[in-house]
């Protein structure tokens, strides 16, 4: 037996999810632009260093390349098979682990890509400056957080005293 439903009705729920579906995905994507922006960053700024140490004043456009595409495919890994790790609320065995994967993963890339030359004092500092750069963001994202939770608490009591509106510069 068949359902009376209005006209319509089913288009707008499925718009609904669909917008809402798209809103996920967007997210998503932005979260892995920032990722990839930031740890590219990282990666280069070691290679540039790397590159300094050994007397060099040019970098391979080759290797910033790989290393900025090296840093999108993980931004994908990070955000849609490893939940996020960066972002967590706490730091537990999920997110150190996280942490060690994703920076072995880089270091066995630049080892396949040759980066560093092979050389096992450079891809161990490599391997270190990227466990340490995860972690520094952990801890930024955990401290941007915690003024965005403030920042909110703030406006949520101006609103319920029923103050004049707020800025949100402010």
């Amino acid at each position: 037996m068949r359902k009376n439903k209005r006209h319509g009705e089913g288009r707008f729920c499925r718009k609904r999810k669909d917008k809402k579906s798209l809103l996920h995905y967007l997210w998503a994507e932005i979260w892995i632009e920032y990722k990839a922006c930031l740890y590219s960053y990282c990666m280069i700024v070691y290679y540039c260093i790397y590159l300094l140490c050994q007397k060099k004043d040019m970098a391979s456009i080759l290797v910033l390349a790989e290393m900025v595409l090296c840093a999108y495919v993980m931004g994908y890994i990070q955000v849609y098979l490893l939940k996020n790790f960066d972002e967590s609320d706490h730091f537990g065995c999920h997110e150190a682990f996280s942490m060690l994967l994703c920076s072995f993963s880089y270091t066995v890339v630049s080892l396949m890509m040759d980066w560093f030359g092979r050389g096992v004092a450079a891809t161990g500092g490599f391997f270190l400056f990227m466990l340490f750069s995860f972690g520094c963001v952990y801890l930024v994202n955990k401290i941007r957080r915690a003024y965005d939770t403030q920042n909110l608490n703030r406006m949520l009591d101006e609103f319920k005293k029923g103050e004049k509106a707020y800025d949100k510069c402010n």
